[in-house]
């Protein structure tokens, strides 16, 4: 299993929510009171959600330094992955990813662009406008395209989003019904 990209500062921000959480954990074991386990997964999923947002932004940094180039479609790398689900049965996915030269000012770059597609809409004759960064040319999207290298992240930040939302709801309206039914 491959472990993200992150930077150490968004490794920091999720340990120190792992800490927190277990803090309080620990707190609600030495208590024995039903509010301190509501609070043991707020700090990790709010660390959850700062290092998403810190890690947006830095790839919107890294992909906002760039330089523009001509690439060329070498060739493609195909993925197909065997998918079983209890209402639609078995299907088989298939995903493509080009695999991209171009030549940047330390010599020429050969790179697979990292957003899988079902179809492909690249063309081995045709060249390409991209922008890269001159740090780490890995980091390149094509010039119509930028939008693509964000969309996972948004997407995985909108899901924390979700969760931390979710959690909050959650636990005020258990606490309220603890506290109204309960008296706890």
């Amino acid at each position: 299993m491959k472990l993200p990209d992150l930077s150490p500062l968004e490794w920091g921000i999720l340990a120190a929510g792992a800490v927190l959480s277990l803090g309080a954990l620990a707190a609600g074991l030495l208590t024995s009171t039903l509010g301190w386990f509501l609070a043991v997964p707020a700090p990790f999923l709010v660390s959850v959600m700062l290092a998403a947002l810190h890690h947006l932004q830095r790839i919107r940094k890294l992909l906002d330094l760039t330089l523009p180039a001509t690439a060329r479609i070498v060739d493609e790398r195909e993925f197909v992955s065997r998918t079983t689900t209890r209402f639609f049965g078995s299907f088989i996915l298939r995903g493509y990813r080009p695999i991209v030269e171009f030549e940047t000012e330390q010599g020429t770059v050969r790179e697979e662009y990292p957003i899988n597609t079902t179809t492909p809409w690249y063309s081995y004759d045709k060249e390409y406008q991209i922008f890269y960064n001159p740090e780490q040319p890995a980091y390149f999207y094509f010039a119509d395209r930028r939008e693509e290298r964000l969309g996972d992240l948004k997407y995985d930040l909108s899901i924390a989003v979700g969760f931390v939302v979710g959690y909050l709801v959650v636990a005020i309206l258990t606490g309220w019904l603890l506290n109204d039914l309960f008296g706890l």
